[in-house]
């Protein structure tokens, strides 16, 4: 894999990894100075927050913010449970954790260990996410213009954070490329990480079966007739079967894990009532109960992003994410369809909109598909001021602690 990607480099293909790495360094470097820059210009008018990790440094202490409490706490001290009803640090997955520890290592800073372990990781991402595309598309506009949208997303700011999105995009991207490339074990082993990560990580299951499917010759229609299973009972096809199933096996070794510290497999189900999370609930009304207060009454008093416009822009994220699976079906496949359609109604499905602007921030196939329209240079520049516009504000918000997502 390796060995083909930098024979690649040799043949003159530099751009799969410099184009990647230039929209890193721009696009880090800008969210840097205009946090920096933000919390400098507001800090006085809205107050020191719940906590600082770095008061004497502006520059590493905006990164660290809401959650990224809990990812320190686990990286440092391991996971806290006591019950249901205070389920402590259990709702977040523990691979991010595991890498912090690791990364700190060489950096005695917890948090510095925390932003070493996202920017490499994004910087990663980047790289298999244009080769992806390239992989899709065969174009490098488009595999440019995918990586530079997902850089400049109005929540791409938490890429930058002591937050779990850079690691979770990694390996869900380099599950896909992998499996795209029909290399079904490094998929199946990224599917894996990616599936301890982040609970939804386990959805890419269900892509790599339909993808294992394809790739077997087996279809809806066929298999409806008891037709196309000889393409996929071979050896190669039950090998490329038996890989795949390494990605729910992440999800279960957490399962394990806390059937074996707190005698609850669970815990981290439970623990999500405390998180806004409870019964399930039709994904549609939550979306249009969190969006019609926005269309009602979106002038109310407030700094900056208040809850009627988080929530809003939140359920307005969800339902363009909807409204775009059709397009994704038609333009890449069926899996990639539904893999993001799933991901966005499970969340919605826990009663809430909340933080669905993160959870659309690693759906890289939404992007590929902007990517695509963005050839047409009017909806290339609408979406680059709509979201640079929308990434100065809510990273405002944040690094004065707002809560954004």
């Amino acid at each position: 894999m390796l060995t083909q990607f930098f024979g690649r480099l040799r043949d003159g293909h530099y751009h799969r990894l410099s184009t990647p790495l230039a929209i890193f360094l721009i696009s880090r470097s800008l969210i840097w100075v205009i946090g920096f820059v933000a919390r400098v210009a507001f800090s006085s008018r809205l107050g020191d927050g719940p906590w600082h990790t770095h008061p004497g440094q502006i520059y590493l202490d905006i990164w660290d913010r809401w959650d990224s409490a809990f990812y320190r706490g686990i990286a440092r001290q391991g996971y806290v449970y006591l019950s249901p009803d205070e389920p402590g640090n259990v709702v977040f997955f523990p691979l991010y954790p595991l890498l912090t520890r690791l990364a700190h290592l060489l950096a005695a800073d917890w948090t510095i260990a925390g932003l070493l372990v996202s920017h490499v990781c994004l910087l990663l991402a980047l790289v298999v996410l244009y080769n992806l595309t390239l992989l899709e598309f065969g174009d490098r506009a488009t595999a440019q213009r995918t990586i530079f949208y997902i850089a400049i997303f109005p929540t791409a700011f938490f890429f930058s954070a002591v937050y779990s999105e850079s690691t979770f995009l990694l390996f869900a991207v380099a599950c896909v490329y992998f499996t795209r490339r029909r290399e079904w074990l490094p998929a199946g082993v990224c599917g894996l990480l990616a599936a301890t990560a982040r609970v939804t990580g386990v959805l890419l299951y269900g892509y790599m079966l339909l993808e294992w499917a394809s790739a077997g010759g087996l279809t809806w229609r066929n298999f409806y007739r008891r037709q196309g299973w000889a393409g996929v009972v071979t050896r190669p096809g039950l090998l490329a079967l038996l890989a795949t199933q390494l990605v729910p096996l992440g999800l279960l070794l957490y399962m394990l894990f806390l059937q074996w510290r707190f005698g609850n497999a669970l815990a981290f189900l439970q623990g999500q009532a405390d998180w806004g999370r409870g019964s399930l609930y039709s994904p549609l009304a939550i979306l249009w109960r969190d969006f019609r207060p926005l269309l009602l009454d979106p002038f109310v008093p407030g700094w900056a992003v208040n809850d009627i416009w988080r929530t809003g822009l939140d359920a307005l994220l969800g339902v363009g994410a909807l409204l775009l699976v059709p397009f994704v079906w038609r333009r890449l496949n069926a899996a990639y369809a539904l893999y993001t359609a799933v991901a966005v109604l499970l969340p919605l499905a826990t009663g809430t909109t909340m933080s669905l602007s993160r959870y659309v921030l690693v759906l890289f196939p939404l992007f590929m598909l902007l990517a695509w329209w963005g050839r047409h240079p009017l909806v290339d520049r609408a979406l680059t001021l709509a979201f640079a516009l929308l990434l100065g504000i809510l990273l405002t918000v944040f690094v004065n602690w707002g809560f954004v997502a």
